[in-house]
């Protein structure tokens, strides 16, 4: 029986950071942002799950509204009031106060809020405010892709919950292009550290990528590349019932808060 949403829920009263647990059959985690007043940019680095009436997760029902994800833990209130969840360079949604805070807006029709895209979280409210965000700590589905355009910047974030360095995202293989530190191709975490590529190696101080943040991958050439990321490469999965962590060179670790950043007006898909 696949008991995934009960374990996780009762690890949020334990740990205020990041949780993996193996179980017969699955593994399920989460991330924690703490998001300050104005913008916190964040990611998805699990399969996330249906939420239908009722609030127990649907297994293996994928789910891809905020209703799903984020579900109560925005604040509520009018178009104007409320607090939003907004995809990076696209769409947002609020809970919608004259509606019995059910949640509004286009992010949420459209089904739209999915892993391998940045999001902000955009706190209206005058203190803090903790947000979960739980799902599969899947390495096993299909590849995710994204296109990146030349001279852009495309907001981005790896569904993978494990910490993974850089040299293991197949970044060059699909066309990420080196040079020096100011002509090279760039992952540059949001608000944080960044990396470039001059051949043979990657160079800068951001040396890996964390489950739960958000990223944005610079293209300094023309043609701009498609990026695929697969979260199977290198995957070294323990097996079913057997060790806690996924064993991939880089085991997973707690998640640090992420920060609360300014947005960047350049910075957009």
């Amino acid at each position: 029986m696949k008991k995934v949403m009960f374990v996780v829920l009762s690890l949020l009263v334990a740990s205020a950071c990041f949780a993996l647990e193996s179980g017969p059959s699955n593994k399920v985690g989460y991330t924690k942002i703490t998001c300050g007043v104005g913008y916190t940019a964040f990611g998805i680095a699990f399969k996330t799950w249906t939420v239908p009436v009722g609030g127990i997760p649907t297994y293996g029902t994928p789910g891809n509204k905020p209703s799903d994800i984020i579900g109560d833990q925005a604040a509520c209130g009018t178009i104007t009031t409320a607090d939003r969840i907004i995809r990076q360079g696209g769409n947002f949604a609020y809970r919608n106060s004259g509606a019995s805070c059910t949640w509004a807006n286009t992010l949420e029709t459209s089904s739209q809020m999915r892993s391998s895209c940045a999001y902000w979280y955009q706190n209206k409210t005058v203190a803090a405010r903790d947000v979960v965000i739980a799902g599969e700590a899947d390495v096993t589905s299909a590849p995710d892709s994204a296109i990146v355009g030349g001279n852009t910047y495309k907001a981005y974030s790896w569904r993978d919950p494990r910490v993974r360095t850089r040299d293991v995202l197949g970044l060059v293989a699909d066309g990420f292009t080196g040079g020096t530190i100011s002509t090279s191709d760039k992952v540059i975490e949001q608000g944080g550290n960044f990396f470039y590529y001059t051949a043979p190696n990657f160079a800068g101080s951001l040396a890996s990528v964390t489950p739960g943040k958000a990223y944005w991958i610079q293209s300094k050439h023309a043609g701009g590349f498609t990026y695929t990321y697969d979260p199977t490469a290198v995957a070294g999965l323990s097996a079913p019932g057997g060790e806690k962590l996924i064993n991939s060179g880089s085991n997973l670790m707690k998640v640090a808060t992420p920060k609360t950043v300014t947005k960047a007006a350049s910075a957009t898909n």
